[in-house]
């Protein structure tokens, strides 16, 4: 185990080198201090200029990495994941906002949702999708796009080892393109959904682009593990959008840093379904 996900953190070193070559854009954010996962955005990176939230799915890929490379391989404890996204935040909104999103997450009930089993396949998450519909949490207008999103997960190119995620990145930009232009769907709505398509995006970019890398004797990874992580990390950014966000909001007044729950969830899913999966 501790050496397949050494393999990965390799892999991952590859990736993010090979994007930093390229010339930043201009919506990069901010976030120079963090080496290697300073992921430039340029055309190989999924961005899409569409989703005024994809700052969410560009940090989720980077914690993952920041997991992976501070020794998350030798545990699968939750307080040791949560130790680490406050160390990653810190760096990004200061200690003080750190520790405020930290106080969030340490609750029981927050505990409870980060530590259960995430789904690993499409069903079950349009399973939970229907649940929270069904609450009111998605609104019936917009959970349709929510299911074209998880569906298009599967539409994966496996024949193209290098870029078989670019049909179901397309597929989604696509997805983000036709909500834009919906007025029926309120702002809070659309940008619940814009946050886990954002990370739809980038998890099976990542985990695509991890699963090329990664020594195939060496590694568990198929390319339904890769749908799956990225329905996990899609189920995370779906929970963690709701009360850990609202939380966290009352608590520091801080719109632009509550970003970190919704990437904290999904990051935190992503790597305990790739765990779940060997």
């Amino acid at each position: 185990m501790k050496k397949t996900l050494s393999n990965i953190s390799c892999a991952i070193f590859a990736i993010f080198m090979i994007v930093s070559c390229s010339e930043p854009d201009a919506n990069t954010p901010s976030n120079s201090d963090l080496g290697i996962y300073d992921l430039s955005f340029n055309p190989e990176v999924p961005q899409n200029d569409a989703n005024p939230q994809d700052s969410v799915g560009y940090y989720h890929n980077q914690v993952v990495g920041y997991f992976v490379d501070n020794g998350a391989n030798q545990t699968t404890d939750i307080n040791t994941l949560i130790n680490m996204t406050d160390s990653y935040f810190s760096n990004i909104y200061g200690k003080k906002m750190a520790d405020s999103l930290t106080a969030i997450l340490e609750k029981p009930e927050t505990m409870t949702k980060l530590e259960n089993n995430p789904s690993l396949n499409q069903s079950d998450l349009i399973d939970s999708l229907e649940t929270w519909n069904a609450k009111g949490k998605i609104s019936n207008t917009i959970l349709p796009y929510y299911k074209n999103v998880v569906n298009a997960l599967d539409d994966i190119d496996t024949t193209d080892i290098k870029t078989g995620y670019k049909p179901v990145i397309n597929e989604i930009k696509d997805i983000e393109y036709s909500l834009k232009n919906n007025n029926e769907i309120d702002a809070e709505q659309k940008k619940k959904f814009y946050d886990f398509s954002s990370v739809a995006r980038f998890s099976i970019y990542l985990w695509s682009n991890i699963k090329t890398n990664s020594d195939p004797q060496e590694s568990n990874l198929t390319w339904g593990t890769v749908i799956g992580i990225a329905v996990a990390d899609c189920e995370g950014a779906a929970e963690g959008a709701e009360n850990p966000y609202t939380e966290f909001l009352t608590l520091t007044g801080q719109e632009y840093a509550s970003v970190a729950v919704v990437v904290t969830f999904a990051a935190v899913h992503s790597f305990f379904a790739y765990m779940a999966a060997q």
